[in-house]
């Protein structure tokens, strides 16, 4: 599982980090599956919003679960979304002193989903109907030299040198989780956020799959 947070203001990246299950047994129980989803929580920053990606099928897909069968995978996804979504740290409106508010039955969602492939889209990693390795395009991306816009029609962000060393020091397996994880917010924000018409332009281009 990745993940990447961007200041909506300015585009700086400020959290950007993985939990590896490379290690998980194959066959989880529920309650395990549970134990994962509080432990994934723990790590996850707090934001305005959480965004997923969606399987083709309709299934998040944002976590890769390598080791975990896809009904695990769905189930650890459907409990993060619910953990989420009543944990008073990463859904702030949970947090309100006032009482009409903080009394209320019905919880206001903080999870959403994209649709499956906009950003291999946009960054232009689609052959067919296979992905290719995100990490070239998002070294470029967080390198920020003014050029990678004219290949990929998004805004620039701003990464500190921390966050670029960490990223480069990865091993290519861990780089590639980041990648997704920078991939989906920066198409989330341009898409959805900002409706950046240059954006808009290219994902509904035929031409944004990249030839095989």
């Amino acid at each position: 599982m990745s993940w990447a947070k961007i200041s909506k203001e300015d585009n700086y990246l400020l959290n950007w980090g993985f939990y590896s299950f490379c290690s998980l047994p194959k066959t989880m129980l529920s309650n395990d599956i549970f134990n994962l989803a509080v432990s994934a929580l723990q790590k996850l920053p707090s934001a305005d919003m959480y965004v997923l990606e969606s399987m083709s099928n309709g299934r998040p897909t944002k976590m890769k679960l390598a080791t975990i069968a896809s009904d695990g995978q769905v189930e650890l996804a459907s409990m993060l979304i619910a953990l989420l979504n009543t944990s008073m740290k990463h859904n702030t409106s949970l947090t309100s002193t006032d009482k009409a508010v903080a009394s209320k039955e019905i919880i206001e969602n903080r999870v959403f989903f994209l649709k499956s492939n906009v950003p291999a889209r946009l960054f232009k990693i689609l052959v067919g109907n296979e992905k290719v390795s995100a990490i070239t395009k998002v070294t470029r991306l967080i390198e920020n030299d003014g050029t990678f816009e004219v290949e990929v029609p998004c805004s620039p962000i701003s990464v500190n040198s921390h966050l670029k060393q960490a990223f480069m020091a990865e091993n290519s397996e861990n780089k590639e989780l980041l990648s997704q994880a920078l991939m989906l917010v920066v198409t989330f924000m341009d898409v959805c956020v900002r409706k950046n018409p240059a954006t808009l332009a290219s994902i509904s281009s035929p031409q944004s799959a990249a030839k095989g």
